[in-house]
């Protein structure tokens, strides 16, 4: 649930920052700016049997673009 409500702030302050903002480079801003909660997150992934590093990333990018899609539709 932190993990969503971070990504969310993060998505909030880029999206009122930048007209431009898209998901793809705001996620790569993302995992750069916090880069230890995506770490967290992907041992909480892999402490939840996701044991491929591949596929737990791409699960949180997905979270994120889903999180961004929620954002401007509000």
């Amino acid at each position: 649930k932190t993990f969503l409500e971070e990504m969310d702030r993060h998505i909030a302050e880029n999206l009122s920052a930048n007209k431009n903002y898209k998901p793809a480079s705001g996620y790569a801003a993302f995992c750069e700016e916090r880069a230890d909660a995506v770490r967290e997150c992907m041992e909480d992934l892999h402490r939840q049997n996701m044991t491929d590093g591949e596929e737990a990333r791409n699960k949180i990018k997905k979270t994120y673009k889903n999180r961004y899609f929620l954002a401007i539709n509000k």
